[in-house]
């Protein structure tokens, strides 16, 4: 008779699966978001996540199971998990209440895995469809005319702030939205593309950090140039974002991210500098981002990491029209690209800067994938940049810009956040 080998705290499980249980093939479930096709329902290791393990399998139903080696974690009465293997990037959070979140980004799709609020059931959700009717716009710069904020000058020691802090506004009409936790969600999800997107043995492109979550009072209205003009001259956000000591402003607003036959959505708006007459770096005074709540950090969308990149001044793919003639670098643009020399030319990837428009024209499959385009960085076929192509080296550029729009004040605990 065999004996059952001991559980010891700390010592990792030989098969670290992160799914225990994988129910039938069925549809997404009320959680899932914009471009989901099917779900599994599942059940997830917790006790393996609770022990920050080095390395994750995820067991997928539909694919290969995947190794993920650890990049980053954060333990605690919440956790956060970061990893990276094969073709796919992971990260998983479980919340004090036992709340789950989880996405996986490969090439093939992007998955999420939810826990609801107030339900015992978690699914394991692919997103097929996402990204497919992403839009967005590059805002003019109204009233350009307006003297900027002077940069703090560098401390006494020499160095610089080289952290941009982010401070999310809410709509007040996003009332069922637990905002420090989602805040938090939106800024992992940024970094995380911060993190993958870095040449190995390079510092990383850039660190965000989540500066404070707030509320703001407006009507909500559809994106447009109206509301970054709002966030740029109101009081309240002013004094909002003076308080947080934030050096980026992303406003997060109601609104359905899946437009009506024939008509387009904007989901998604931000100042870029180095066009519509937005000033280069350092103009701190612009550095604002909005996106629609609904798919903001939706798997395959990545709304408001791409809106905060267009902050940085990274550019949409360059055969995307309107194209932007007045780029911040000659590399500021995002990629896609097709598969070629296989069996089955019509799959193709994309960047998070890059629209699929391009892609699809071409191919019946497009995927957007976790990474700022990087010509170092190859995800399974696909190389995510080139010379031209390289978001990520203009992240890398403008970061120390964007950190020292205001001295960081270390603020995030005003409101009793922990």
């Amino acid at each position: 008779m065999g004996r059952c080998r001991p559980r010891v705290f700390g010592i990792e499980p030989s098969v670290p699966h992160l799914f225990n249980t994988i129910g039938p093939l069925g549809a997404p479930g009320s959680e899932a978001g914009p471009g989901a096709s099917v779900a599994w329902p599942v059940t997830i290791n917790t006790s393996l996540l609770r022990m920050l393990p080095s390395t994750i399998q995820v067991n997928f139903p539909d694919r290969a199971t995947v190794s993920l080696t650890r990049l980053r974690s954060e333990g605690g009465g919440a956790l956060f998990w970061e990893g990276q293997g094969g073709d796919c990037i992971g990260t998983f959070r479980v919340a004090t209440d036992g709340g789950f979140k989880g996405t996986v980004s490969c090439a093939n799709a992007p998955y999420g895995i939810n826990h609801p609020d107030g339900s015992s059931s978690v699914r394991l959700t692919r997103y097929d469809d996402a990204g497919q009717l992403s839009w967005d716009d590059a805002a003019a710069a109204n009233g350009s005319n307006e003297p900027d904020h002077v940069l703090p000058p560098m401390s006494p020691q020499g160095g610089l702030d080289t952290t941009v802090d982010i401070l999310v506004l809410y709509n007040t009409s996003l009332s069922f939205v637990s905002i420090w936790q989602n805040a938090v969600d939106q800024i992992h999800a940024i970094q995380t593309a911060m993190d993958v997107s870095t040449t190995m043995g390079q510092p990383t492109i850039a660190q965000v950090r989540l500066a404070g979550a707030a509320w703001i009072t407006r009507t909500p209205n559809p994106l447009s140039e109206v509301e970054l003009d709002f966030l740029r001259h109101s009081p309240a956000v002013a004094a909002l974002r003076d308080y947080y000591a934030a050096d980026v402003v992303l406003y997060l607003t109601s609104g359905g991210c899946i437009p009506p036959p024939g008509q387009t959505v904007i989901q998604g708006i931000a100042y870029l500098p180095g066009t519509n007459g937005v000033p280069p770096p350092p103009a701190p005074d612009w550095a604002y981002a909005a996106a629609l709540y609904e798919c903001s950090d939706n798997p395959g969308d990545w709304v408001a990491a791409h809106e905060v990149a267009h902050v940085f001044g990274a550019n949409h793919n360059m055969d995307h029209e309107p194209h932007n003639p007045t780029p911040l670098t000659p590399y500021a643009w995002g990629h896609w690209a097709r598969e070629v020399g296989t069996s089955d030319p019509r799959i193709g990837n994309r960047t998070i800067m890059a629209y699929i428009n391009e892609c699809i024209a071409i191919t019946d499959k497009c995927p957007r994938i976790q990474h700022y385009s990087n010509p170092n960085i190859v995800v399974d076929w696909f190389r995510t940049g080139s010379a031209t192509h390289d978001n990520a080296r203009l992240i890398k550029d403008e970061a120390p810009f964007l950190a020292r729009y205001v001295d960081s004040q270390g603020l995030i605990f005003k409101n009793g956040f922990d």
